[in-house]
């Protein structure tokens, strides 16, 4: 059972948060793409993030009512969620942990008519919130679940539907009228990786910490012999310099502390 409170102290139990839950950590990282193709980003620092969640409950129609008056009394101060000792619920990704009280404001409480095809005389609520603070949390190191590592992060289990290469190669071709043409090369190479990692929780929190510490600096990616992530030419190589280029890194909640997270990365070096 998890406790909500409001600003003024009331507070209401919840039985039933869903699976399924998302959180959103928005990088405050601004992109410039160059005429080679190489993405730089300015990057006013991670105290500037936005950290979201969406997650849904099912409750009764008492406690439906309840919860109403209950936001009401104060719709705009702080809301806390408070965990009681249960682990889980990963509200603000498992960067943040999944234990003691989430601070955030409730920026829209949203609920669907009577479930009495699943459920007689209960409803969904789902919540959008905004973290306003959060619980004190160290990840542990966790097991290893792979042999990719990402940045210091070591021990990452294979991409769920493997590497999603695009390489564009652009020398800026024009034409004018028929058969008269021209190009102006800007050497652009432009090779970037997208991919889904399905980790545990202490796995992708200590990713998302070091995600979150390396910004958008230069990334390691390694990988075992005869992976791909950027195609054949560099077949040869275990180890690539890269660069971060989601601004957003979005959480999913699988099952109970397994958690999906899509990186895209561009290759820095030419060669």
């Amino acid at each position: 059972m998890w406790t909500l409170q409001n600003g003024l102290g009331s507070t209401i139990n919840i039985e039933w948060i869903e699976e399924g839950f998302q959180s959103t950590i928005e990088l405050a990282g601004h992109k410039h793409v160059s005429e080679s193709g190489l993405v730089t980003f300015f990057d006013d620092g991670a105290q500037y993030d936005k950290v979201r969640s969406v997650f849904s409950a099912v409750i009764d129609q008492s406690k439906m009512t309840e919860l109403e008056n209950f936001y009401n009394a104060d719709r705009d101060g702080d809301f806390t969620l408070i965990t009681n000792s249960q682990e889980g619920l990963a509200l603000f990704s498992p960067a943040f942990g999944d234990g003691g009280a989430f601070v955030f404001k409730i920026q829209s409480m949203k609920q669907t008519g009577a479930l009495n095809k699943e459920i007689y005389k209960y409803f969904r609520v789902e919540f959008s919130v905004l973290a306003v603070g959060f619980p004190t949390y160290s990840p542990s190191l966790g097991n290893d679940e792979g042999k990719i590592q990402i940045g210091t992060i070591g021990g990452i289990r294979y991409p769920v539907n493997d590497f999603e290469l695009s390489i564009q190669m652009d020398v800026g071709a024009e034409q004018t009228g028929f058969g008269v043409a021209y190009v102006n090369d800007w050497e652009e190479q432009n090779e970037k990786t997208k991919f889904t990692l399905r980790l545990l929780h202490d796995k992708m929190s200590l990713l998302l910490k070091n995600l979150r510490t390396i910004r958008y600096g230069e990334l390691l990616l390694s990988v075992p012999s005869e992976v791909y992530p950027f195609g054949a030419k560099q077949g040869n190589f275990l180890s690539f310099q890269t660069r971060l280029l989601n601004t957003k890194l979005i959480v999913t909640q699988i099952k109970n502390k397994r958690y999906e997270l899509t990186l895209e990365l561009q290759r820095l070096s030419s060669e």
